[in-house]
Parts: structure tokens; sequence; C-alpha cells
């Protein structure tokens, strides 16, 4: 079995090339970047070659960035997405996101749930959403992915480079809850999903909804500190999201094993060693 990986020089996407290569796959990462041997550079990735999986990780992942973009820019998103999902792959994988949910619900979100799109970013993954489901292929809405290598930006590193230099934390808003997904729990469940090529949608999760607030605190009994927490934006209506995982736990054999706390230690490790 021969497995394209697009984004191969992304967070999720270069982990998941070195990840299935480790496991005795056929793996060939797609990138448009031209300084990584490893990888096959493209300038778009319609130009990437056929295989027998195609997992597509490429679009861009910042939904802020995302949301500033034109309308052009939004359409040849869209426009090289649809290329490369009809070119003749036997099974396509394709990584959406949990933000199709919106984030107005108190309860678990399950895959037949209603979905809005709300923004440019909302929009790229739901048309490629239906594109995908016409190949009978399947569709993972992954929750917020962390780990080694993520993004400076997000919720968590920005609370640990804080608590790393023991400086008082200071966040936008403590109150969304999200679900909080280990990064090699998602590249386990894309692995299966390579395996078994399921027709459908599956949540890629932990299951947990967990706020900002928590999650800080969870980072201070890991790091052992004890600071004043800020918040500088409070909001003051419901922002909630969090997924339902049984389908992906019973049809992809798959389930989440790296809590917030094993993570989070393990990204403590990281950074110490990092210091050195």
């Amino acid at each position: 079995m021969k497995v394209i990986v697009t984004g191969a020089s992304g967070f999720l996407g270069h982990a998941l090339f070195h990840h299935l290569k480790a496991a005795g796959f056929d793996c060939l990462g797609i990138s448009r970047r031209s300084d990584l041997n490893e990888l096959l550079s493209v300038v778009d990735y319609s130009q990437s070659p056929v295989g027998d999986v195609l997992v597509h990780c490429a679009e861009p992942s910042n939904r802020q960035m995302v949301n500033k973009m034109d309308s052009q820019d939004i359409s040849e998103i869209i426009e090289n997405t649809k290329k490369l999902l009809n070119k003749p792959f036997s099974h396509v994988i394709y990584l959406s996101s949990a933000a199709l949910y919106g984030d107005k619900a108190h309860e678990p979100r399950h895959v037949t749930d209603d979905i809005y799109v709300s923004d440019n970013y909302c929009k790229i993954k739901r048309t490629a959403e239906l594109s995908v489901l016409k190949t009978a292929g399947t569709i993972l809405r992954l929750g917020n992915v962390y780990g080694i290598g993520m993004s400076k930006e997000n919720v968590i590193s920005t609370a640990m480079q804080q608590l790393f230099l023991s400086s008082d934390i200071e966040m936008r808003t403590l109150s969304p809850v999200r679900d909080y997904i280990w990064y090699t729990d998602v590249l386990d469940a894309i692995t299966k999903a390579c395996i078994l090529r399921p027709a459908g949608i599956f949540n890629i999760g932990s299951g947990i909804g967990v706020s900002v607030a928590q999650l800080i605190d969870e980072m201070q009994l890991v790091m052992n500190t004890k600071l004043r927490v800020k918040e500088t934006t409070p909001i003051g209506e419901v922002s909630c999201q969090f997924l339902d995982i049984d389908l992906s736990m019973s049809e992809l054999d798959w389930k989440p094993v790296v809590d917030i706390e094993h993570g989070l230690k393990i990204i403590k490790s990281h950074m110490c060693k990092e210091s050195y």
C-alpha cells in the first residue's frame, strides 16, 4: 500500500509521514517547500502523484489567518483540493475540523449533529468534506490537536511559554471549552483509517471538554507553579465544543491513550531539554 501524505512539512503531516514510515508503510510525503530532501516538492497539491491512499493534511490550519484571506485565495485553495481529490486514489482520508460544529452546545458533538459554515475556514473544510463523501472516503473531524512541534500561537503554547518563564499568565479569555487531543493519538487514528478505509465522518478527540482555566490549572500542577492568571478579554457567552468519539472507537478500533496531564508533562520535558 502506497500512502501519499500532503502537507508533510507541517506539524501533523510531518509527524504522520514519519509515523507511517516507521510502521512499515510505503509513504510519500508531499510539500510546497523545496528545502526538505525527504519530501517531494510541488507548486500546488493538485500536482501530487497518485497512490493507494491519500491523506490530505495540507490545508492551512490557522483559522484566523484563513479568515483574513481574500476570496481569490479561498477559491484557489478549494479548487486545488478538488483537483487533488479527483485523482484516482483508491481511498481518500481528509483531515477536517470540529470547528464545523460551532461552539454553542454543552453536550458532546456527534457526527450527525448540525454543522455551521460560519467563515472561510469552515467553508474550505465543508466543501472538501462534500467532495470526499462522494468518493466514499474517510473524514476525520479533529479536535484541538497539540503536541511536540505544534504552532506557538495556540492556547497551550501561549500559556506554557509564560509558565516556563515563571511570569504571570495573561490569556485573552479563560472560559472557552475545547476538546484537546494529543497528536500521536491522532496519528494512530489516521493509521487505522489507512488500513480499514471506512467511509463516512468520524470525530477524533479525547471526548472530554476542558476550559482554558482548567487547562492552565493542569499546567500549573505539572509545572509546580502558582502564578497569577489574568483574563484580558472575558466573553459573556457560551463557547463550548467537545466531541462524541464512540463511533470512532468502535469503527476504527481506536481510542485516545494520552490524557491532558501526560501530554503536558511530555511538553514540559521537551521544553526543559530545549532550554539547555
